[in-house]
């Protein structure tokens, strides 16, 4: 009767071993880093209802002509309601320009998905990630174009520039990256946390360069500590760990904890980050 426990207990344990041999581990994602395949996805994108987004096209990373108005705009030009803030997201070598358009009647949200990936057209290139839910205002029947600067997950591959094109893929089903979005959870990383608003115009903070220099700061760390996940053979280190829980957390009731279920439908009227703008 022992005999026969111990063959169970034996055969469980073996079985155990099994499963946890076939989870996924950094550096070995698919479509990520060096890892074959294709990139893998819960489902393939779809545009929320009402929406329409195209695939997006390459920006030359560090141009401040990316053919949509304001770019990176002068507080007086923003002052002078000459254009929108049109640069969101975070992320280091990769910039796409992506063209939004409300068919409905009304203003109202699009959302882009925490995890949203983006498939680049040329292999030599680095396929791109969202890492934040990032709320895109348009107004009645608009077209929008926007830069979204996302973040890389092949190392040693070339950045963003005009020859390429991006689709876009859909939100990612990497155990790895999910367990980073956790961690990540609703941290100050993308690039419109640091811009300020004034009379429903976007415009620089009183210190831009100095939350400038913070951004940077920060997409280059959670750079580095992507890629040790997607590039890498471990987990993140100690000071990577401790670096992510530095950064800022935005303010309750600025963003709709809700989202973090699965599943989970974004809100319509929700405004634009920081909060205060809504198109009108």
């Amino acid at each position: 009767m022992k005999y026969t426990f111990n063959l169970i207990v034996i055969a469980l344990m073996m079985s155990f071993a099994g499963c946890s041999s076939d989870e996924e581990q950094a550096g070995e994602i698919p479509g990520m880093g060096t890892a074959e395949g294709v990139l893998q996805v819960v489902e393939d994108y779809q545009a929320p209802e009402g929406f329409v987004i195209g695939d997006g096209i390459g920006v030359n990373y560090g141009s401040s002509n990316a053919g949509v108005k304001s770019y990176v705009p002068s507080t007086a030009a923003l002052k002078s309601g000459s254009g929108w803030f049109n640069s969101y997201g975070s992320g280091r070598f990769i910039k796409i320009k992506l063209t939004i358009t409300n068919v409905k009647d009304y203003g109202r949200c699009c959302w882009l998905p925490r995890g949203l990936v983006f498939e680049v057209s040329d292999p030599a290139y680095q396929h791109g990630m969202l890492m934040c839910w990032t709320p895109i205002w348009l107004r009645a029947n608009q077209t929008r174009d926007i830069i979204l600067e996302v973040f890389c997950i092949n190392r040693g591959r070339s950045g963003s520039d005009t020859s390429v094109t991006y689709k876009v893929k859909g939100v990612t089903s990497s155990p790895v990256m999910k367990r980073f979005f956790q961690r990540l959870g609703w941290r100050k990383i993308n690039k419109e946390f640091y811009y300020g608003t004034s009379a429903h115009q976007y415009e620089l903070k009183a210190m831009a360069a100095e939350d400038l220099a913070k951004y940077d700061e920060i997409s280059e760390n959670l750079q580095e500590a992507l890629w040790t996940l997607t590039d890498g053979d471990g987990d993140l280190t100690q000071e990577q760990i401790d670096y992510i829980n530095s950064i800022p957390l935005m303010p309750e009731g600025t963003y709709p904890a809700y989202l973090d279920d699965e599943g989970a439908i974004p809100p319509e009227d929700w405004q634009e980050y920081p909060m205060g703008y809504s198109g009108n």
